[in-house]
This record gives C-alpha cells, sequence and structure tokens, in this order.
C-alpha cells in the first residue's frame, strides 16, 4: 500500500498540494480549481486511511502496553514528522498525568515529567477536551517554558489531541517540533494526529481488558490450585504445631523458640488461606486494637536475623506512640511483603529504614531502602497482579495483595522510586477506636 505522509496545508487563497505520484509517477497539476479540490481531498482521505493502516498493524503486534505504546510514539512521530512525541495518561484518584511513553532521546527525563489537568498545554487539552497547535510559543501562555529548559531542548511548535475512548478522556498525545515546516504545525496535521489518538485510546483499553481478562483466568486457576493445597497443607501443619506446643509444655525453657515455630506455622496457613482469598476477590479483616511502636517493635525482631545476614542495616523513626486498630495478621503480611522486596532489592546490603507519623486522623507508615530502585514502567505497574521485578521466584501477587489489604482497612498506599537510589512505599490506617461491640 502507497503511504503518502506529506499533508496538504492551506492558506487564505486556495488549497496547495505538493509532488503527489501513483505507483511512483508524478501527477500533472490540475488546471482548474474545482479538480483541485477535489484531488485535495482525495489526497486527505488517503492519508488518514494510510494512518489508520499503519497504527492498525503496529496495534494487533503486542498485547504489552509498554511495548505497545513505544511503537505507538515512534511511529506517531513518523507520521506527523515531529521531532518528539509523547503520550500522557491520567491517573485513578489523582488530578495529575504522567509520561506513559516517548520517543524522546531524553527519555529517563521525560518520563519523570508530571503535569497537572488544566495546567500546560497537556494539562489543558486534557482538562478541556480541546486540542492545541501553538507554533508562536514566545505568545502561548499555556506553555510551561521550564519543562524544555530543564531538558535543555530547544521547543519550537508543539501540536496535542486528547485521547477519548467511550467518552472519557484517558490522556493525550503530544508531538513536538515540525521536521518539514519553519512555520509549524498545521489545521491537517490536527486531523492526523487526531486519529492517532482515537486509535491509540482504543489500543489502550482494549489491552487492558485483555489483561484483565488473563489475570482473571490466571487468579481462577491459582485459587483451585490454592484450595487444594490449604487443604493438604493445614494436616502436617497441625501435627507440627502439636508437637511444638508440647515441647514449650515439657520444656519450658524451650517455650520462646516454640512460640516462634507455633506463629510461623499460623502464618504460613495464614498466607496460603489469603491466596484463596484474593483470587475469590474476597478479604476479610479480624480487627483488635494494637500498640503501634510494640508491632513494629515484634515485627523488627521478625526481620532482624536475616536483615542483619543480608549486610542490611534496620533503622525506625516513630513518631506515633498510640493505638490503632488493624489485623495483625494482615498487617504483618503487608510488612513482610513489602520487606521482602527491599531485602531483594539491596543485594549488596544498605540501610531499611520504617517511619511511622500521625496527621490528619491516620497513621503512616513509610518503609524506605536504598536499594537499586524500580524503572518507570514497573513503578506505574506495581500493585498489578502478576507484576515482578529483577526476581526469579514468587508469584507477583504479593504488592496486589498489600494494596487489597490497606484498601480494606481504609488505607491508601503509594510508592517513589529512583535507580540507584531506592524505593519508599507508604501506606496510612486510619485511627478507629474499639470499643467492647467492636470497631467504631
Amino acid at each position: 500500500m502507497l503511504v503518502i505522509f506529506r499533508i496538504i496545508y492551506y492558506n487564505n487563497d486556495m488549497e496547495q498540494y505538493n509532488n503527489r505520484t501513483i505507483n511512483g509517477e508524478l501527477i500533472p497539476e490540475p488546471t482548474d480549481d474545482n479538480t483541485a479540490n477535489i484531488l485535495a481531498q482525495l489526497w486527505a482521505r488517503e492519508e488518514e486511511l494510510s494512518v489508520v493502516y499503519e497504527l492498525e498493524n503496529v496495534t494487533s503486534s503486542s498485547y504489552n502496553l509498554d511495548v505497545l505504546l513505544g511503537q505507538i510514539t515512534v511511529k506517531a512521530a513518523q507520521i506527523m514528522h515531529a521531532q518528539d512525541c509523547t503520550i500522557f495518561l491520567t491517573q485513578k484518584n489523582s488530578d495529575e498525568l504522567f509520561v506513559r511513553s516517548t520517543q524522546s532521546e531524553q527519555r529517563k527525563q521525560v518520563q519523570q515529567i508530571k503535569v497537572k489537568k488544566g495546567e500546560g498545554i497537556v494539562g489543558t487539552v486534557v482538562a478541556t477536551g480541546e486540542p492545541i497547535i501553538a507554533n508562536d510559543l514566545s505568545n502561548e501562555p499555556r506553555w510551561k517554558k521550564a519543562i524544555s529548559e530543564d531538558l535543555h531542548f530547544k521547543t519550537k511548535s508543539i501540536i496535542c489531541t486528547p485521547m477519548v475512548f467511550n467518552g472519557v478522556i484517558i490522556g493525550a498525545i503530544e508531538a513536538i517540533n515540525k521536521i518539514d515546516n519553519e512555520d509549524g504545525f498545521l489545521p491537517s496535521d490536527l486531523r492526523v494526529l487526531t486519529i492517532i489518538s482515537n486509535q491509540t485510546a482504543k489500543a489502550i483499553e482494549t489491552t487492558k481488558i485483555l489483561q484483565e481478562s488473563q489475570n482473571q483466568d490466571r487468579l481462577a486457576t491459582i485459587g483451585k490450585m490454592s484450595y487444594g493445597i490449604i487443604h493438604d497443607i493445614k494436616n502436617p501443619m497441625a501435627i507440627i504445631k502439636g508437637y511444638a506446643e508440647l515441647i514449650g509444655m515439657k520444656e519450658p525453657k524451650m517455650s520462646s523458640y516454640t512460640e516462634k515455630i507455633i506463629s510461623s506455622i499460623d502464618r504460613l496457613v495464614g498466607m496460603t488461606q489469603e491466596l484463596l482469598d484474593y483470587s475469590r476477590g474476597e478479604i476479610n479483616l479480624a480487627c483488635r486494637t494494637y500498640n503501634v511502636p510494640e508491632f513494629i517493635s515484634g515485627f523488627i525482631e521478625m526481620i532482624k536475623n536475616s536483615f542483619e545476614a543480608a549486610d542490611i542495616r534496620i533503622e525506625q523513626d516513630i513518631q506515633y506512640n498510640g493505638d490503632i486498630c488493624f489485623d495483625k495478621d494482615r498487617m504483618l503480611r503487608v510488612m513482610f511483603n513489602i520487606s521482602t522486596n527491599a531485602k531483594d532489592a539491596m543485594p549488596d546490603g544498605g540501610i531499611f529504614m520504617i517511619k511511622v507519623s500521625e496527621q490528619n486522623g491516620e497513621v503512616t507508615f513509610s518503609l524506605r531502602d536504598t536499594g537499586i530502585g524500580m524503572p518507570d514502567n514497573i513503578k506505574k505497574t506495581a500493585f498489578e497482579p502478576f507484576v515482578t521485578h529483577g526476581k526469579s521466584n514468587g508469584t507477583g501477587l504479593g504488592m496486589s495483595i498489600t494494596k487489597r489489604i490497606i484498601e480494606t482497612h481504609g488505607g491508601r498506599i503509594w510508592l517513589t522510586s529512583e535507580e540507584g537510589v531506592g524505593t519508599e512505599i507508604a501506606f496510612t490506617i486510619p485511627i478507629v477506636i474499639e470499643d467492647e461491640q467492636g470497631v467504631n
């Protein structure tokens, strides 16, 4: 199929077209305005169909969202004859947009950019749903000049269109610097980028649906397996637990060790049950009131030996000394999931910091490591099921389960990470008082 990328452009007097060919042969210029108008419309439709065709090939080639969007940004820059192309996506429960994909040579720096809805050209496009062409940036108040300056990048012209799926704006595509036209982007470019945006929005949502469907199938399989595993585990675990209790009764000096054995057995069975509950979409809490410093101290005691063996120093900054109400076993699972990931991220040792503070009726737990950090594509999907990074083992469910536990408690969870610096995962638990009848 002949793909023609030369854009038909317009001036105030007449439509113009340049160097059109069919099968490599130059088409002669038309001799009247009516013929010129008809041909111009035909060329425009051909180009739009060519764009759809090109993108359809790209979007049908991968079900990995990051790979897919990487291919789209490259193809979009080619089609638009733009120096750079970047895809911004919205975030749930946030007014910030983040860079999901870019073909910029400064990819790492660009992916750190965050823009609020209503701010800058991209933020305005997402907030209003209206596209923008900005060819005179010196007189463009919506342009965030500081971003280009920070990147040491000369921005001359910008075109941006919203990505809309089923009437919902999910992000925007921005192309920068028209390569083959010193005057910048044209109205015809806007039509082409709108087609790209619509195709991309559809590809994103379709890919998400396919991934969710695959995850549900995998969770259903895990659920069936977990059901059998629980029954197979409970009997031998009950025997081990019984002998541990017996040793503790006959040898009181060994009671501290047997208590740890019993506690570990209960956690093992609980973890398996938790996996089953998660696959069914259930997490049932058994909340009680616990003192926060005592809970943290007990948790540190559990991980201390393994962290010391890995040359990792545990530090703590407990600024809240009160009580809160939570499911202790579930909360230990949260802490273990986060600390295990932190330990894996520090193969050469480091520092693991646990900080607890209180503000606005909720307690914030912050767990930070000085490990290898996460790449941007992992940061954005860290709490999704079956996502792993730098591990040869694990189900990829740990952080997804962690998120569900925290949200079931009525809290929030988030992370910040920088490659080569480390990762911090923080979550909140509301301060709730438990009375004799239960939790208020």
